[in-house]
């Protein structure tokens, strides 16, 4: 029975009726970002033009408005569905005075969505939009929309884009439905998006709310384990310093997440527990972080914990991305490892590897057995196989646990004791990818300039270093990637149209030095040749002349020759460990 009194309204709502009780709705701070796809709308648009009015959209969790608020109502759940069906209203008002014949049906049905979107202060007699982001950018990013419909600003986060691309979409939809149709046709379907039913779940108080929240998403459906976890540490510290560090901490991680790619925030959290403790699916990822790091905690422990994930998720920003590399403070003077750890980035398809460099890089930091040398080792070998993977045919279960292995390594031991085993464990990740003809195949057909243009420089950089042992000292600064047989080949008698399905093939690609005479680049073979491959520092570009007559008489045969050369080498030296 105590449960029961807990909640002060479990009653049915339409939008409109919801709208005219509780007049506004806000988003606390702490609330996940709206993240609905184009797959959501679809089909909330779908359910909208084949259900009759009233059409049951789910449940509404909230918290009582206070005396202060003007009757607005805090959503803890259903924020998704609140904002696309504002962002319908406003899309079917932008439209409509967009063609507006100025007929006084036209203008009514204008007003009737316009009084759905704003609230009139009684006070005031000001007008403020029904739906209130406590965070500033989608609080920005959606007045805008309302205000200027789906013009986008300049500099502009991922989130942010997720309204205007949503708006887009949804207007797209809406021509395409009330093209050629009457204004009574319209207002029917105005109707129809007024009269959606919630039930809206009101509890007094924010302690009730945690406890309904995390049982109505018990399993995980519908919330990231990022959402399940930040209610389970706000659970837990309700109140005090301890609450207030918590928030300010969350807060701060999630904008990195939010200033890149919010999907990557419960990546993370997966990657984090396995750089610390093994392979973890992501089914049993929250009950486990809720059960070891939360459950039967003293306060200052869970302090603690959010405090670290915050620390590895600066860490994890920085070896994700370039703009947060100022994070990495350990390789501040370490220029290679710098390069290395950059060149992830440029591979992709192996995502689980995060976890992996999250792991070496905390071993750097906390054991000092650990020698900057065996970090540039382990992160060097590391990137070797994940070049590899990407080329040919692998299952991602094989390496997922090697990796979870080799972080439980990384956390466990040290000295002779981690050398032995991480080097065991790197025999195994390089036996999955022994497959010397489908990588020479599939890396001389499918890496290109221009889309690869990184990876190649990096790549091509290394293989010239190898190539002879003279060259092993050289470092290329300022690389500039040529091309032989050049993209405007006029004076090989050619057409770019000719060339077009093999001029950025690697067979075709070397790095010039920044010494180099790059003065010849779309001169003939021959001038090239002698102006600048037989007078590079780089044996790799001295050899060239091995391919002189078959450039001269077929490139693209030439080309797929020395594609093929050049994966030999490539995987030669990607296996060399």
């Amino acid at each position: 029975m105590n449960n029961i009194k807990k909640f002060i309204d479990t009653n049915p709502y339409t939008y409109s009726t919801l709208c005219d009780r509780y007049k506004r709705f806000s988003m606390p701070l702490n609330q996940r970002p709206y993240a609905w796809k184009i797959s959501n709308i679809s089909e909330l648009w779908s359910a909208i033009l084949e259900n009759e009015e009233g059409y049951f959209v789910g449940n509404l969790v909230c918290l009582d408005p206070s005396d202060e608020s003007n009757g607005t109502l805090v959503v803890v759940d259903g924020q998704q569905r609140l904002t696309t069906i504002s962002l319908i209203l406003i899309a079917i008002k932008d439209i409509l005075i967009e063609c507006n014949d100025g007929t006084k049906k036209t203008t009514q049905l204008i007003n009737w969505l316009t009084n759905s979107l704003l609230w009139q202060d009684p006070k005031t007699y000001e007008y403020f939009p029904r739906l209130i982001h406590s965070k500033e950018n989608l609080l920005e990013a959606y007045k805008n929309i309302l205000e200027n419909g789906n013009e986008i600003p300049k500099n502009i986060d991922d989130n942010q884009m997720r309204y205007y691309s949503n708006i887009r979409y949804i207007k797209s939809l809406i021509k395409k439905e009330i093209k050629a149709k009457s204004d009574d046709q319209i207002e029917k379907l105005i109707q129809k998006i007024l009269s959606l039913q919630f039930i809206a779940i009101v509890v007094n108080s924010e302690n009730d709310i945690y406890d309904l929240f995390e049982g109505l998403n018990s399993t995980g459906l519908g919330l990231s384990v990022a959402d399940l976890l930040k209610n389970s540490v706000l659970k837990f510290a309700r109140k005090g310093r301890a609450r207030e560090e918590i928030e300010a901490d969350w807060i701060q991680m999630e904008s990195y997440f939010e200033a890149t790619k919010t999907s990557l925030f419960p990546k993370f959290l997966r990657h984090y527990y396995i750089s610390e403790n093994g392979l973890i699916s992501s089914s049993r990822l929250f009950k486990t972080l809720k059960k070891e790091k939360i459950e039967n905690k003293q306060t200052q422990e869970v302090v603690a914990f959010v405090k670290e994930l915050l620390e590895n998720a600066q860490i994890y920003m920085g070896l994700r991305f370039d703009e947060y590399e100022s994070n990495l403070n350990l390789l501040v003077r370490d220029r290679e490892s710098k390069k290395i750890i950059r060149t992830f980035e440029y591979v992709g398809s192996v995502d689980q590897v995060y976890a992996v460099l999250l792991a070496f890089y905390n071993k750097k930091r906390h054991d000092p057995d650990y020698k900057p040398s065996s970090f540039k080792r382990d992160i060097r070998q590391l990137l070797k196989f994940v070049i590899l993977a990407r080329f040919v045919s692998i299952n991602p279960s094989e390496y997922e646990k090697i990796f979870g292995d080799m972080c439980e390594i990384s956390t466990e031991y040290s000295g002779v004791k981690y050398e032995k085993e991480i080097g065991q464990h790197f025999k195994k990740l390089f036996n999955l990818v022994n497959k010397k003809d489908e990588f020479v195949s599939n890396f001389s057909n499918e890496i290109e300039y221009g889309r690869d243009s990184k990876l190649i420089e990096y790549l091509l950089q290394e293989v010239m270093r190898e190539y002879s042992k003279e060259d092993r000292g050289i470092t290329v600064l300022n690389p500039n990637i040529e091309h032989i047989l050049p993209r405007s080949p006029k004076k090989w008698g050619l057409d770019k149209e000719d060339i077009g399905s093999y001029v950025n093939k690697i067979g075709n690609l070397t790095i010039l030095h920044d010494l180099d005479n790059n003065d010849a680049g779309n001169e003939t073979f021959e001038e090239k040749m002698k102006k600048v491959y037989s007078v590079s520092k780089f044996r790799f570009n001295n050899d060239i002349s091995k391919y002189e007559e078959v450039f001269v008489e077929n490139p693209s045969l030439a080309i797929e020759q020395r594609g093929k050369d050049i994966s030999t080498f490539v995987f030669s030296f990607l296996k060399s460990i």
